[in-house]
């Protein structure tokens, strides 16, 4: 089914067993990654899930990057039944990204681009994020879920076939905003600026074309 034909706001999984506490304790021992840090990763072409308490709940530990922010580690619980990807606002505070009305966001999940949505706030599962298979689907993944007598194991393969050029031409404009500075704080920002770079440029002015060597070549970097 298509992912813009989806009622992702109507979806509902019942995670009443894995809550926030639990992701950031007991299942980050299991995978040995801790929930939310910071990590240098961007890309995993292999990955080994866990298989979760009595009701065999599938976690894998995936890189997610939103704007310019580090990466950090995010648990989703793998759901062949959901089509689309859910983020929990957990993790959007953690970004310190600001939530639209829209409740969908376009992020880097495994540096590959991405539409998420927001677990719908009457749902049993705010606190959890879900891997749907249109994202395994798009990145040519090979889920391998075992069961044997001692123990239950999961296992994912990315094979890079992305189909990156369908997902962008799906997403809106307004799908995803950073956190912005409004209006009156961005004019006290420059009035204050200007105030400090004047000071400067009267006593020191060796020092402030110096900083506005810095700061231009941080601007064009940026570019």
């Amino acid at each position: 089914m298509p992912e813009d034909n989806y009622p992702s706001n109507m979806y509902d999984l019942l995670l009443i067993d894995l809550s926030s506490k639990a992701l950031h304790q007991e299942v980050s021992e299991m995978l040995n990654v801790t929930y939310l840090a910071e990590t240098t990763q961007k890309e995993l072409k292999e990955v080994k899930a866990i298989v979760y308490g009595p009701n065999y709940r599938v976690i894998v530990s995936l890189p997610v990057k939103i704007g310019r922010r580090t990466s950090r580690n995010v648990f989703f619980i793998v759901d062949t039944g959901s089509p689309v990807t859910y983020i929990c606002e957990e993790v959007y505070e953690k970004f310190k990204v600001t939530i639209p009305d829209s409740k969908s966001y376009y992020i880097l999940l495994n540096n590959h681009p991405t539409i998420t949505h927001l677990p719908p706030s009457k749902s049993h599962f705010t606190e959890n994020n879900v891997l749907g298979v249109e994202f395994l689907k798009s990145t040519g993944a090979d889920f391998i879920l075992k069961f044997s007598e001692e123990r239950e194991s999961a296992f994912i393969r990315f094979n890079n076939k992305y189909e990156v050029q369908s997902q962008q031409q799906s997403i809106p404009k307004h799908i995803f905003q950073l956190e912005e500075i409004s209006w009156p704080g961005k004019v006290f920002s420059i009035f204050l600026i200007a105030i400090v770079s004047f000071v400067v440029f009267n006593k020191k002015p060796y020092l402030f074309f110096f900083i506005a060597i810095i700061v231009l070549s941080y601007i064009f970097l940026q570019i």
